[in-house]
């Protein structure tokens, strides 16, 4: 789905060496989400990141379902993705 490739796009992003803002995953995901079909549910995604300081850079992110009729938006569930990756150090 688009909010998988999102969040792991932002996994990557918030795994390099010279990002060390937590929320910067959260802002990478709607950024990428709002480029795509679905992005007028890109102010809905919201990105938390996993345990700081380990290994794995692990990105939890939902946003709400985009529907295809404005009446199916509010019967719709949440979307939910976990993305990792491998934390670069410099």
């Amino acid at each position: 789905s688009l909010l998988t490739s999102a969040a792991a796009q932002a996994a990557r992003y918030a795994a390099h060496a010279d990002v060390q803002d937590p929320a910067a995953a959260s802002e990478r995901a709607a950024q990428i989400m709002s480029h795509t079909a679905a992005g007028s549910t890109a102010g809905t995604v919201r990105c938390t990141p996993g345990p700081p300081g380990a290994l794995m850079i692990e990105v939890h992110c939902s946003m709400r379902s985009p529907g295809i009729l404005p009446l199916l938006s509010a019967i719709m569930p949440d979307l939910s993705v976990t993305a990792h990756t491998l934390r670069e150090h410099p």
